[in-house]
């Protein structure tokens, strides 16, 4: 049908109408159901099967592609249990060898959650139909994932390794490698897990979104278990694979981005105390360290010359020769390796490091999006820092001295550092990974190590916030107490005295209050309703004076309208309402309330109020929405093929597709998305409106025309506020232009 399907429909309505009682009829009515299903007319696709199901004197020889048109419909609607049904009926008539082994796959995929035999038995009935390879690879690798700990754990891993060892699947390693990693997962073998998804990352060559499956796993992996910096560097590498439509994007980068904060001020400290650290070495010692670091360095760089002049390229397969990310100190007699021997190696080869990350720049701190706030370990103590040491120039041991903080300035500024590190640890462990117990021994840390030091007073009042959140009543007292004590005065020991607000409002407190904030609304918008509200409850806990608890008690009401019922909603919008009397919040309470009323909401619409909800953002994306009255839509079906040449003979390239959508019986909604801003939109609007034959195909009394966000579109449809969102575009983005 080649996508014309109203022009198809038109062709199948008329052959089922005009031929009813002919051998015509039959298919004519089943590929009218196939063509509405396919332009998106469920209602209408499903009026049609209904009609055929009816009939019991419909042709036999029909059944197997009405029962599969029905499984189809189903899962166009995402009602992928209900298809299930049918597709087993459309086994049952289903001739073709090709096609049932097609839709015993299909049914293997829908059941995979429901049961492991059943869904076994159909993968089996996938490889007896000898299917193409891609099939029989994919039927194969669900067969090893069905194994759920009750059955021959080594049955299944030779399922893999036979794939594994087949040459035909040497683009598939990846995704054997990942299958083989979930199931030593499932087996509890966690360390034999993470190796084998390492060699699926390794393995990956093509495959983006197999690698960024793997990376992704890695990375929560890691982050379940509080091995941060490790999980950082996995979500900077999702990051950089994955597309900007992954279910799980802004996570991706959200987590990427203060991880990567964690990990900056994990290493703040560990190369501050390595270099305190060599400051209090004596003398002799000290040369010796450095001389011995400086015969490490000729080595390695003798052997990136050989390797270089060999055009040796070899694999790193050896973790205890790689460097540290950022490179980083260790004094003598430690574990890590010491500093200054941590030095890039050119020769661990081009080839390989494309292999393993993909395309990237090669450069220092390549694994990190914003390199720039990652620089050199040596860089980060200037050469003054050293200070007060007669260094001869000529000398090699010079430019590794002057970077170690012998004089009591230098060290002074090596232990601030510390302390700023300590206290932001201390926060991120607090707002960004709710991991309590860490941010508590930061704080402790801090205070232990650094008494009466300026971050001090914010310390002692978060651990008794957090003392109190964990269960810790003593202690979280004792912390009160103790701040009382010194620093009576201070902004933070008045929010303990009062803390709904008299006290005066710390800039800090603000900043780590709003940045907090904004997480928590993005998990609203997320849809993430069950999140936000047990993250909203300790947002309220940690910030008892912030500006936004207000907004965080409305929009924890409407989640729990989300999660329970309307009355839990009104319930808290009504509390809401009493809390915060004449407050912008109350009003949008009792706005939002006076809609949920079917007796008020007209006279709330009249009253204008809603256009309060429409947000002013023209710099994203936007779409152009054309509200057809529906009496008019139906008698004018042809309009949709005059956009569809319009869009083709104005936008050719320009990527735009029209979606048809019901709003309520009044309307039928074609929305034309989308433009990267207003401006682009509202040039298709005024090249839509100076063109001929499309304002006589649009008649203003029948048809409106309409720029909007993708924000206020989602807002105009769920509250039905069509003739608000017409005046604020009129408002907004006409009236704007005169």
């Amino acid at each position: 049908m080649k996508g014309e399907y109203f022009e198809a429909i038109e062709s199948f309505q008329y052959v089922y109408t005009r031929y009813k009682d002919t051998e015509l009829a039959p298919e004519a009515l089943v590929w009218l159901a196939r063509a509405y299903a396919e332009s998106q007319q469920y209602a209408k696709a499903q009026g049609a099967l209904d009609l055929i199901t009816a009939n019991k004197k419909f042709p036999s020889g029909y059944l197997a592609t009405v029962h599969a048109l029905q499984a189809d419909l189903y899962l166009k609607q995402k009602r992928n249990d209900q298809a299930i049904a049918p597709l087993k009926q459309a086994l049952k008539f289903e001739k073709s060898k090709s096609t049932r082994t097609r839709y015993h796959f299909i049914l293997g995929q829908l059941t995979q959650e429901k049961g492991r035999k059943e869904t076994y038995g159909y993968y089996k009935a996938v490889l007896d139909g000898k299917p193409y390879y891609e099939m029989e690879f994919q039927a194969r690798i669900r067969l090893a994932r069905l194994w759920d700990g009750t059955g021959s754990l080594r049955t299944a891993r030779n399922q893999l390794k036979k794939l594994l060892r087949d040459e035909k699947n040497k683009d598939y390693r990846d995704e054997i490698y990942y299958e083989m990693a979930l199931l030593e997962f499932k087996a509890k073998n966690e360390t034999e897990g993470v190796n084998l998804m390492k060699l699926s990352s390794a393995a990956s060559t093509k495959n983006t979104a197999q690698k960024g499956r793997t990376y992704l796993y890695l990375a929560e992996y890691y982050f379940n278990k509080a091995n941060y910096a490790e999980s950082q560097l996995y979500y900077d590498s999702t990051a950089s694979v994955i597309d900007n439509k992954h279910p799980k994007y802004n996570e991706i980068n959200g987590k990427k981005l203060y991880l990567g904060e964690l990990v900056e001020n994990l290493e703040v400290i560990r190369l501050q105390d390595s270099l305190l650290s060599l400051a209090a070495l004596p003398a002799r010692q000290l040369d010796k360290v450095i001389d011995k670091a400086i015969k490490e360095e000729e080595r390695k760089a003798d052997e990136a010359r050989f390797e270089k002049e060999s055009g040796k390229n070899r694999p790193i397969n050896n973790t205890s020769q790689q460097p540290l990310p950022g490179g980083g100190l260790t004094p003598p007699g430690g574990s890590q390796q010491w500093y200054f021997y941590n030095q890039q190696v050119v020769s661990q080869g081009y080839s390989a490091f494309r292999q393993q990350w993909g395309n990237r720049e090669l450069a220092d701190n390549w694994r990190r999006s914003k390199k720039e706030q990652f620089v050199q370990a040596g860089e980060q103590n200037n050469v003054q820092q050293g200070g007060q040491v007669d260094v001869d120039p000529k000398d090699p041991r010079a430019k590794y001295k002057a970077k170690i903080p012998f004089s009591e300035a230098a060290q002074a500024q090596a232990n601030g550092k510390i302390q700023e590190a300590l206290f932001k640890l201390g926060a991120i462990y607090r707002d960004r990974l709710s991991d309590y117990t860490t941010a508590i021994a930061q704080y402790n840390a801090l205070l232990k190590r650094y008494p009466a030091c300026p971050q001090e007073p914010e310390a002692l009042y978060r651990l008794a916030l957090l003392y109190d959140l964990t269960g810790q009543p003593d202690k979280a007292e004792a912390a009160r107490q103790l701040l009382l004590k010194n620093y009576s005065d201070n902004q933070f020991a008045q929010l303990l005295k009062n803390p709904q607000g008299n006290a005066k409002k710390d800039s800090a407190v603000v900043d780590s209050s709003e940045s907090s904030y904004v997480i928590l609304y993005q998990q609203f918008k997320a849809g993430q309703y069950q999140t936000f509200v047990r993250e909203g409850q300790r947002f309220k806990l940690s910030y008892p004076a912030s500006s936004f608890i207000p907004q965080v008690d409305y929009l924890t009401a409407l989640a729990n309208g989300k999660l329970m019922d309307t009355t839990a909603m009104k319930t808290s919008l009504s509390a809401l309402v009493q809390k915060y009397p004449g407050s912008e919040i109350a009003k949008l309470a009792q706005y939002t309330l006076d809609l949920s009323d079917p007796t008020k909401r007209q006279q709330t619409l009249e009253a204008g109020s809603a256009k309060s909800l429409f947000v002013k953002d023209k710099d994203n994306a936007h779409y152009v929405l054309i509200a057809a009255e529906m009496g008019w839509y139906n008698q004018n079906r042809e309009f949709e093929i005059k956009l569809a040449n319009f869009n083709d003979i104005n936008f050719k390239g320009g990527k735009l597709r029209v979606q048809t959508m019901l709003y309520g019986k009044t309307y039928q909604f074609l929305v034309v998305r989308e433009f990267p801003n207003s401006r682009k939109a509202m040039e298709y609007y005024q090249l839509m409106k100076n063109n001929t034959d499309m304002q006589k195909s649009t008649p203003a009394d029948k048809v409106m025309l309409l720029v909007c966000n993708k924000e206020n579109f989602n807002t105009l449809f769920d509250k039905k506020l069509l003739p608000d969102y017409k005046e604020y575009f009129q408002t907004e983005y006409l009236n704007g232009q005169k």
